[in-house]
C-alpha cells in the first residue's frame, strides 16, 4: 500500500510536493476506473422512476472524461512537466509515446476479441489513437493548447455530425485485432469519426491535460483554481445547452426535422443519448448534452466536471491519503485492471447479478492493487507498456552516459 509520512526534511520539500502530486493523480485515476466499472456493470435505468438511476447521472461520460484528461496529464508528465525536454530527451520521449500509443492499440484491440458481444465499449484502441495525435501537441505552451483544446471542441463535433450523414450507419462497435488488417478504413473512421470516443473529439480531453500537467499541480490556488473553472465550464454548459433548446428553439427544429421522432424517444435521448448517433436531420442536435454524445456541450460539461474533481482530489489527498490509499493504488495499475475488467465482461453475463459482480470486482481491484504494489510494485502492464516504450526511445536515440569523474582524472 502507498504510505505517506508526517513529517519531511526542509530539505525534500520539494520532492515531497511532487510526490503528493503523483499519488493525487493515481487517486483521481482510480476514481475515474471505478467510475467506468460503475457505468459497465450497474443499470442505468430506473423501471420505478421510468428515468436515469443516479449512478447513471453522476457516472455516465464523466468517468471516461475523467480518465481521458488523465491521460493528458500523464503525457505532460512524460514529457517533462513543467520543464518540458528539449533536444535529444525530448525525441527520446515522444519516441516513447509513440510506441506506447500502438502497445494501446494492440492491447485494446486484441482484448476486443474476447469482449466483442459485450456491450461494453473499450476505450482502449481510442487511446492508442489518441496518445499517438497528442505527440505534437505536447509540444505547445498552455495558452496554445488551450486554443487547440477549444478549437477541438467546437469543430470536432461537427466532424462527427458530418461523418455519420456522409457515411450513413457505420461501423460503430468495438474494432478488433483482425479489423485492423480485414477492413482498415473502417476502424479509422470509428477511433477518429463515428466511435464511442471519437479522437476528433476526445483529443480535448488531452489537450487540457496537458495543459494542467505543464502547471504548479502541487500548490493549492492552482487546485483550487481547477475547481472553480471546472464548475463555471460545467454549470455554463448545462444552462447554454438548456437556453437553445427551450429558449432559442433548438427543441421545435428538432421535432420539425425529425418528423418520426416521438416527444418520449427525445426525452431519452436528452437523458441517456444514442446508441450510436443522432439523426443527422439537423444541426440543433449538436445542442444536446447527452452522455457520450459527442456534442460541444456533453464534452465541455464532462470536462469541467473532471477538472473539478481532479482539483478537488488533488486538495483531499494532501490531507487525506491515508484513506485514499486504496484509490492510488488502483490507479497506479488502472490499465491492468481494466483490462481485467474488460476481460470479465465479455465472458460472463453480469447483467443477470450486477450487484454481486460489482462488489466482486471491486473488492478483487482493491486487494490485487494492495498486494501486487507492496510485494512487486507497477502493474504488469504497466511495467510491460513502460518498459517496452522507454526501450524503443532510448533505442531511437541512445542515452549519454557521463564519464565518472575518476575515469575524468586519469
Amino acid at each position: 500500500m502507498i504510505e505517506t509520512t508526517s513529517k519531511k526534511p526542509k530539505s525534500q520539500a520539494n520532492s515531497h510536493r511532487s510526490q503528493t502530486r503523483l499519488l493525487g493523480v493515481d487517486v483521481a485515476r482510480g476514481m475515474a476506473f471505478l467510475g467506468m466499472v460503475i457505468i459497465h456493470i450497474l443499470p442505468g435505468y430506473d423501471e420505478n422512476s421510468g428515468g436515469p438511476t443516479p449512478i447513471w447521472t453522476i457516472f455516465s461520460g464523466n468517468a471516461a472524461a475523467l480518465f481521458a484528461l488523465l491521460a493528458g496529464v500523464s503525457l505532460a508528465f512524460m514529457t517533462g512537466g513543467r520543464s518540458p525536454y528539449t533536444g535529444a530527451k525530448r525525441i527520446r520521449a515522444l519516441v516513447s509515446i509513440a510506441t506506447r500509443s500502438l502497445i494501446l492499440l494492440v492491447i485494446g484491440m486484441t482484448i476486443n476479441l474476447v469482449g466483442e458481444a459485450s456491450g461494453v465499449l473499450n476505450i482502449l484502441p481510442y487511446y492508442g489513437l489518441m496518445f499517438f495525435i497528442a505527440i505534437p501537441l505536447t509540444l505547445f505552451r498552455v495558452r496554445w493548447l488551450i486554443l487547440i483544446a477549444f478549437i477541438f471542441a467546437s469543430v470536432g463535433p461537427f466532424l462527427v455530425f458530418s461523418a455519420y450523414d456522409l457515411v450513413g450507419d457505420p461501423f460503430t462497435g468495438n474494432p478488433t485485432i483482425l479489423d485492423l488488417f480485414t477492413r482498415p478504413s473502417e476502424v479509422f473512421t470509428i477511433l477518429t469519426f463515428t466511435g464511442a470516443y471519437p479522437s476528433v473529439t476526445w483529443a480535448l480531453y488531452l489537450c487540457v491535460g496537458i495543459a494542467l500537467g505543464r502547471l504548479s499541480l502541487h500548490r493549492e490556488r492552482t487546485q483550487v483554481a481547477m475547481v472553480i473553472v471546472g464548475t463555471v465550464i460545467a454549470v455554463f454548459s448545462k444552462i447554454t445547452s438548456f437556453i437553445l433548446l427551450a429558449r432559442q428553439g433548438g427543441r421545435e427544429a428538432i421535432f420539425d426535422a425529425t418528423k418520426e421522432l416521438a416527444l418520449a424517444d427525445f426525452r431519452d435521448l436528452q437523458i441517456f443519448g444514442p446508441e450510436s448517433y443522432y439523426p443527422t436531420t439537423t444541426y440543433w442536435w449538436l445542442a444536446v448534452d447527452a452522455p457520450h454524445s459527442n456534442t460541444p456541450f456533453a464534452m465541455t460539461f464532462s470536462l469541467g466536471v473532471a477538472m473539478a474533481v481532479l482539483g478537488l482530489v488533488l486538495l483531499l489527498s494532501k490531507y487525506l491519503m491515508n484513506w485514499l490509499a486504496c484509490f492510488a493504488n488502483m490507479g497506479s495499475m488502472s490499465l491492468t485492471l481494466y483490462a481485467m475488467h474488460l476481460i470479465l465482461v465479455g465472458i460472463v453475463d453480469v447483467t443477470p447479478h450486477p450487484t454481486f459482480w460489482f462488489i466482486a470486482q471491486v473488492v478483487f481491484a482493491v486487494a490485487f492493487a494492495v498486494i501486487w504494489a507492496l510485494t512487486v510494485g507497477p502493474g504488469p502492464l504497466e511495467k510491460l507498456v513502460s518498459r517496452a516504450s522507454k526501450a524503443v526511445g532510448s533505442a531511437f536515440i541512445p542515452e549519454r552516459t557521463r564519464p565518472q569523474k575518476a575515469a575524468q582524472d586519469h
